[in-house]
Protein backbone atom coordinates (compact mmCIF):
# COMPACT_ATOMS: atom_id res chain seq x y z
CA UNK A 1 0.00 0.00 0.00
CA UNK A 2 1.09 3.50 -0.66
CA UNK A 3 1.90 5.86 2.13
CA UNK A 4 -1.15 7.84 3.20
CA UNK A 5 -3.67 5.30 1.87
CA UNK A 6 -6.27 3.77 4.12
CA UNK A 7 -7.46 0.19 3.96
CA UNK A 8 -10.41 -1.23 5.82
CA UNK A 9 -11.47 -4.87 5.63
CA UNK A 10 -14.84 -5.78 7.08
CA UNK A 11 -16.09 -9.29 7.66
CA UNK A 12 -19.64 -9.19 9.00
CA UNK A 13 -21.74 -12.26 9.71
CA UNK A 14 -25.33 -11.89 10.80
CA UNK A 15 -27.00 -14.30 13.20
CA UNK A 16 -30.01 -14.05 15.50
CA UNK A 17 -29.46 -12.60 18.98
CA UNK A 18 -28.56 -15.32 21.45
CA UNK A 19 -27.49 -17.84 18.81
CA UNK A 20 -23.90 -18.87 19.40
CA UNK A 21 -23.39 -20.87 16.23
CA UNK A 22 -24.02 -20.05 12.62
CA UNK A 23 -26.45 -22.12 10.59
CA UNK A 24 -29.48 -24.03 11.65
CA UNK A 25 -29.13 -27.21 13.66
CA UNK A 26 -31.57 -30.09 13.39
CA UNK A 27 -32.72 -30.76 16.94
CA UNK A 28 -35.97 -32.66 16.29
CA UNK A 29 -35.45 -36.23 17.60
CA UNK A 30 -38.06 -37.61 15.19
CA UNK A 31 -36.30 -36.12 12.16
CA UNK A 32 -32.91 -37.35 13.37
CA UNK A 33 -34.43 -40.78 14.05
CA UNK A 34 -35.71 -40.96 10.46
CA UNK A 35 -32.25 -40.09 9.14
CA UNK A 36 -30.70 -42.77 11.35
CA UNK A 37 -33.26 -45.35 10.22
CA UNK A 38 -32.40 -44.52 6.61
CA UNK A 39 -28.65 -44.82 7.23
CA UNK A 40 -29.01 -48.09 9.15
CA UNK A 41 -31.29 -49.67 6.53
CA UNK A 42 -28.84 -48.72 3.75
CA UNK A 43 -25.89 -50.21 5.64
CA UNK A 44 -27.14 -53.53 6.99
CA UNK A 45 -23.77 -55.24 6.59
CA UNK A 46 -22.05 -52.62 8.76
CA UNK A 47 -24.91 -52.79 11.29
CA UNK A 48 -24.44 -56.55 11.54
CA UNK A 49 -20.69 -56.08 12.03
CA UNK A 50 -21.31 -53.45 14.75
CA UNK A 51 -23.63 -55.76 16.62
CA UNK A 52 -21.04 -58.54 16.32
CA UNK A 53 -18.59 -56.41 18.28
CA UNK A 54 -16.97 -54.06 15.77
CA UNK A 55 -18.03 -50.97 17.76
CA UNK A 56 -15.68 -48.61 15.93
CA UNK A 57 -18.31 -48.57 13.18
CA UNK A 58 -20.25 -46.10 15.32
CA UNK A 59 -18.08 -43.39 13.74
CA UNK A 60 -19.02 -44.65 10.27
CA UNK A 61 -22.72 -44.30 11.07
CA UNK A 62 -22.15 -40.85 12.60
CA UNK A 63 -20.39 -39.71 9.41
CA UNK A 64 -23.22 -41.02 7.26
CA UNK A 65 -25.80 -39.09 9.30
CA UNK A 66 -23.75 -35.89 9.16
CA UNK A 67 -23.41 -36.32 5.40
CA UNK A 68 -27.15 -36.87 5.04
CA UNK A 69 -28.00 -33.85 7.21
CA UNK A 70 -25.29 -31.73 5.54
CA UNK A 71 -23.68 -31.26 8.96
CA UNK A 72 -26.81 -29.81 10.56
CA UNK A 73 -27.79 -32.66 12.89
CA UNK A 74 -27.18 -31.86 16.55
CA UNK A 75 -24.21 -34.14 17.36
CA UNK A 76 -25.08 -34.78 20.99
CA UNK A 77 -28.67 -35.68 20.21
CA UNK A 78 -27.97 -37.86 17.19
CA UNK A 79 -25.18 -39.75 18.99
CA UNK A 80 -27.58 -40.54 21.83
CA UNK A 81 -30.27 -41.75 19.42
CA UNK A 82 -27.66 -43.61 17.34
CA UNK A 83 -26.45 -45.60 20.35
CA UNK A 84 -30.03 -46.46 21.29
CA UNK A 85 -30.74 -47.73 17.78
CA UNK A 86 -27.43 -49.57 17.38
CA UNK A 87 -27.84 -51.39 20.68
CA UNK A 88 -31.55 -52.13 20.25
CA UNK A 89 -32.41 -55.79 19.99
CA UNK A 90 -34.43 -56.37 16.82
Amino acid sequence: MQEGSLRCDVNVSIRPIGQLEFGTKIVDPVEIGKMLDSVLSENLKQLEQYRAGKTKLQGFFACQVMKLSKGKANPGLFNKILLEKLNAKT
